[in-house]
């Protein structure tokens, strides 16, 4: 199973300001490697011409991030 599948949308995603941020973070504990932590940190600038409050985001079947968003009119 992707490691995508261990978060969710509302979790990952978030809009603060004009920035899209993408942030999630996973700390495990396996017997044989130990602590395993994973962090991922990324924010983009949203285009002026973009409506903030449609962005949608969703995790495809394969667990990839789709973000979507229309234009004002």
């Amino acid at each position: 199973m992707p490691q995508a599948f261990e978060f969710t949308t509302r979790r990952v995603v978030k809009v603060i300001g004009s920035e899209l941020v993408i942030h999630c973070e996973n700390d495990k504990y396996d017997a044989k490697l130990g602590n395993i932590s994973r962090e991922v940190h990324r924010s983009y600038k949203i285009p002026a011409d973009v409506d903030t409050k449609t962005i949608h985001s969703e995790f495809d079947p394969k667990g990839l991030l789709r973000i979507t968003a229309k234009k004002k009119k």
